[in-house]
């Protein structure tokens, strides 16, 4: 395996896991907080991953049928 190909397999895996935590938290704040408190907890989730982290929001919705393709020189590997 190529070192592109293992980036883009982790980030494959990185991303079911955020959403698989994403769900997780969500369960457990149905569970235990009121509706205002699930509104500001989420406000700060994304505050926290945007603003402290720097991490933009991303979809897939859009992108679930993209493959990567390797690049001319990335076909030798």
């Amino acid at each position: 395996m190529s070192l592109k190909s293992f980036q883009e397999a982790m980030n494959v895996l990185h991303t079911r896991a955020y959403a698989a935590a994403e769900r997780h938290y969500q369960e457990a704040m149905f569970i235990c907080l009121t509706p205002k408190q699930r509104e500001a907890v989420e406000v700060k989730v994304i505050e926290i991953r945007e603003l402290w982290d720097g991490m933009a929001t991303v979809t897939t919705d859009k992108t679930l049928g993209e493959m990567f393709k390797p690049k001319e020189d990335e076909l030798d590997e």
